[in-house]
């Protein structure tokens, strides 16, 4: 008679135990993954924001527009526009006059607040 080859018990306890740490780490991966998607989306869309103002905020007609304000979403947003004199382009030239823009966003994401500075150079 032939004896009966199988798994022990200790074999199939340890081949579980093997098997339940990787999915634990399969697992955590796919959560800091998904939160990571997540923060990218939300940068993203607030980057497109920055952008849309920026271009507003920049240009001849940007006297009339206003200098602060909030989305339906929960960004807020500010807008300041200060004279900046660059040294001269040539020896002994004027200054050349610019004015600098700086865009301030703050937003909420998954419950913590985030802060973001832009900065770009107008035509007076």
């Amino acid at each position: 008679m032939k004896p009966h080859r199988g798994f022990s018990l200790l074999e199939t306890l340890v081949a579980l135990a093997i098997l339940s740490l990787s999915l634990g780490v399969i697992y955590q991966a796919q959560g800091t993954s998904v939160r990571a998607i997540s923060h990218s989306l939300s940068l993203q869309k607030v980057l497109l924001h920055a952008q849309s103002l920026l271009a507003e905020h920049t240009g001849p007609h940007t006297q009339a527009l206003p200098t602060s304000g909030a989305t339906a979403d929960g960004l807020a947003w500010t807008v300041s526009r200060q004279p900046l004199e660059l040294p001269p382009l040539l020896e002994g030239g004027p200054p050349v006059p610019v004015l600098r823009v700086d865009l301030d966003l703050a937003w909420s994401d998954g419950g913590r607040d985030r802060q973001l500075r832009l900065s770009t150079l107008d035509q007076p």
